[in-house]
């Protein structure tokens, strides 16, 4: 199978940026590329190879140190793909052909600590510290299941949301063990369905939402319609187990049940 150019340098860059990190670290970098193509700063870069030429891709830009780029690159060029290149290659082909909803919440910044103070050390001229951004304008943002990578995520304060859900029972308890099903529909009608179960502090992962984005719970088989929109703002969301009710600033919900829990779309 053949890959065009620029599909073969996304994945090369990926690789070289992520390639030894979990899933979702690979895929949270390859979503920041698409975001910024035509967003913010980044508006004369109107495809993915101008992003990661021209904003700061390390693993592009000095390619000829990065041995997973080489691997990837040369790989897909030959047809001939290993294991890190089939990987890549399924993390991130959804994302590059925009045919899945951002679950980032709108991250296009990023950096390794580690390896920032390392590249540092070694070269303080052309490394600081920490990134020059103006971090007043940015949130970080903590991707489920990255927690073990070398990277903080960042967004613009504004671009997402990002969404803290509990559960309690009629008489106000923490419910572990309990599965609750998420909805987030984009402004476009793209959407993204999680599965999650309860901990025992009867909380679930923080669901990251781009700006305009609508959510959906559901709580076993109950649905809350509502009417909560991701505006750029964090939030707080209190589900009760026993009628699906919360308490929120927003617009209140009817609940309707029996129904089924949404699948992801295709």
């Amino acid at each position: 199978m053949s890959y065009k150019e620029e599909f073969k340098i996304y994945c090369s860059t990926i690789a070289g940026e992520a390639g030894g990190s979990s899933d979702e670290a690979i895929r949270t970098v390859a979503r920041s590329i698409i975001t910024r193509i035509g967003f913010r700063e980044w508006t004369s870069h109107t495809n993915a190879f101008e992003v990661i030429k021209y904003s700061g891709y390390d693993a592009y830009t000095d390619r000829s140190s990065s041995p997973n780029y080489k691997v990837v690159y040369n790989a897909m060029s030959s047809g001939k793909l290993d294991n890190l290149s089939k990987r890549i290659i399924e993390l991130v082909e959804p994302i590059y052909n925009q045919g899945i909803p951002d679950e980032t919440g709108m991250i296009s910044l990023y950096y390794s600590p580690k390896a920032q103070t390392a590249l540092h050390k070694k070269n303080p001229r052309k490394y600081k510290e920490r990134p020059p951004w103006d971090f007043s304008q940015l949130e970080r943002v903590y991707i489920n299941g990255t927690n073990k990578d070398d990277f903080n995520w960042y967004r613009y304060k504004g671009d997402g949301s990002t969404i803290k859900i509990s559960l309690l029972n009629i008489v106000s308890s923490p419910v572990s063990g309990k599965k609750i099903t998420v909805k987030v529909t984009d402004r476009l009608g793209k959407y993204f369905v999680k599965e999650y179960v309860t901990n025992s502090e009867s909380k679930i992962p923080d669901i990251h939402a781009r700006k305009k984005s609508t959510i959906e719970f559901f709580v076993g088989k109950t649905s809350c319609k509502t009417n909560i929109n991701a505006d750029g703002n964090p939030k707080k969301v209190t589900l009760k187990d026993y009628e699906c009710k919360f308490n929120t600033t927003t617009i209140p919900h009817t609940t309707i049940a029996p129904t089924s829990p949404p699948t992801n779309s295709s």
